[in-house]
């Protein structure tokens, strides 16, 4: 399965494709930014496919295996009680990096979102914000980090929903 997202922004514009062979299989996340300012910024998939209110009424980010009580948990932690094993927001795809010519090239591959079945991503948005997320997955998928203000990211530089794609639909990559 093949979806796409236009990421939009004042001065902002991007395309980003999501490719998945099937349900067991990883989702291959690729796209070109452009407009950004240099630097790092947090990358995420919220909620909420809703863009009447900008960014804003993209909700929270998307977590559909985390219930209120866990939530309230997570944002009174300290920094030991915080690194975990697994992601906390599934929503979370880290933090993306702008070179000095505003152009951020994205390249992940994710074993944890999925195209398909009731929690598939597709319908939902992509958010891109202006600080990185101090709450960053480590290589091995372990969260670093204390900064409890990263956990409702609201206003975002650009966004987009993410939709299915035409199967031959171009990669800009």
């Amino acid at each position: 399965m093949r979806a796409v997202c236009v990421i939009k922004g004042e001065n902002i514009d991007g395309n980003i494709f999501f490719n998945q062979i099937n349900k067991e299989s990883p989702v291959y996340i690729e796209g070109i930014i452009n407009g950004l300012k240099p630097g790092i910024h947090a990358f995420q998939i919220n909620h909420f496919g809703d863009l009447t209110n900008g960014c804003v009424s993209t909700g929270g980010y998307f977590n559909p295996n985390i219930n209120n009580k866990e939530l309230s948990l997570i944002s009174k932690a300290q920094p030991p009680t915080f690194t975990r094993n697994r992601r906390i927001f599934l929503g979370d795809l880290g933090n993306i990096v702008t070179n000095e010519n505003g152009r951020t090239l994205i390249h992940i591959k994710d074993n944890l979102i999925s195209l398909f079945g009731e929690n598939s991503v597709i319908g939902r948005s992509i958010v891109i914000h202006d600080d990185p997320n101090e709450l960053f997955r480590t290589g091995n998928g372990i969260y670093n980090g204390n900064n409890n203000n990263n956990l409702n990211l609201i206003n975002g530089l650009g966004c987009g929903i993410i939709g299915i794609a035409l199967e031959k639909s171009r990669s800009y990559l």
